[in-house]
């Protein structure tokens, strides 16, 4: 379990460089944004209440992100200490990382971004220190929004796992599914939204086990909690409360998630305003 939980993180720390770069982009195209940009510098996931990861993020004057620090508590109970920096072309796109070992220096990986005659990002490949696949992901528009796919590899490059996620023309992701290595789906989600925009309620099926998602949003459309029913499987019944908590500009600063009052993992956050170019 804590294995998978590991694996997960690293997945969860991809995914908000990811969004950094995109809240980045944003801003750029949108001048009223600009002047409100807020870049996430901190996040750490507790998992039973231990620290499994924390990073820390800066940007450049334009508020694209240069450079990833993450520290990593093994499932050994020894520590991991990964430093990512990034490329950009003329055009400020990101072109490119590579992480090395914090004490040693080491190359531990480095990944290549590829983006289409528009600008936009089409692809991110992920190579080890040898030069081996590691993993792809796969940026594709399709009719009515855009969907992303990930694959993950093994040391011998075949397909260990993979995912895709479908958006909408607004960006928002209603429906996300994960397959094994011989592309059976292991498990789904989806979400549905109502005429706010706002999601309402979902579903997630998998590993045997089926739930029921709420969302409830205070009256500025923040979201503060997502009940989760577990309706079939083994832990039948089993019902967690996910809440979040943001600070005075609206930005998020916090995720728990609780079954019987307890804590199961936590998220915390932390942002910074840049200020706008002149």
């Amino acid at each position: 379990m804590r294995k998978r939980v590991l694996n997960l993180i690293s997945l969860i720390l991809i995914s908000a460089t990811i969004l950094c770069l995109q809240a980045a982009a944003f801003a750029e195209d949108n001048p009223e944004a600009q002047k409100e940009n807020w870049v996430l510098v901190y996040m750490a996931y507790y998992y039973s209440g231990e620290l499994s990861s924390e990073t820390e993020m800066t940007y450049n004057a334009s508020g694209s992100i240069t450079e990833c620090s993450t520290h990593i508590i093994n499932q050994d109970g020894t520590e991991t200490w990964e430093v990512e920096s990034f490329t950009f072309d003329d055009n400020d796109r990101l072109t490119g990382s590579e992480t090395l070992d914090k004490e040693t220096g080491e190359i531990l990986k480095y990944s290549i971004w590829r983006h289409n005659k528009d600008g936009r990002l089409q692809q991110i490949l992920y190579y080890d220190a040898d030069g081996s696949l590691q993993s792809e992901q796969n940026n594709r528009n399709i009719e009515d929004g855009s969907k992303i796919e990930v694959i993950q590899y093994d040391d011998n490059e075949e397909i260990r796992s993979h995912s895709v996620s479908w958006y909408d023309n607004n960006h928002r992701n209603y429906k996300y599914e994960s397959y094994n290595e011989y592309g059976e789906p292991e498990y789904i989600r989806k979400d549905f939204f109502g005429s706010d925009g706002n999601k309402k309620s979902g579903y997630e099926k998998g590993y045997g086990s089926k739930s029921t998602l709420k969302y409830i949003y205070d009256d500025d459309g923040l979201l503060l909690e997502c009940i989760k029913t577990q309706e079939s499987g083994y832990s039948s019944g089993r019902v967690t409360r996910t809440i979040y908590s943001y600070d005075e500009h609206g930005n998020q600063t916090e995720e728990i998630t609780l079954y019987n009052g307890e804590i199961l993992s936590r998220y915390a956050k932390t942002w910074r305003l840049l200020e706008a170019e002149n």
